[in-house]
């Protein structure tokens, strides 16, 4: 086990924990697909200035980013 800044707080993690692995995931299909993060970033938010849920759920859905999650809203 191994200690991990997420979200401003210090959690433990392991690579067990799903969400660890879910933003791994993710982070790999941008560094797949885009040449970098703020190409990643247009795509996601459609040009715009922000990302709301329904943007990145569009992009996970067209990336396949989370593919093998079960993922519910």
């Amino acid at each position: 086990m191994f200690a991990k800044s997420m979200g401003g707080g210090l959690a433990a993690v392991s690579t067990h924990d799903w969400k660890y692995a879910a933003i791994q995931q993710i982070g790999l299909k941008i560094s797949e697909k885009f040449s970098s993060v703020e190409e990643s970033f247009l795509a996601a938010s459609e040009k715009s200035d922000k990302i709301d849920f329904m943007k990145f759920e569009r992009f996970v859905q067209n990336t396949e980013a989370l593919r093998g999650f079960n993922i519910t809203q």
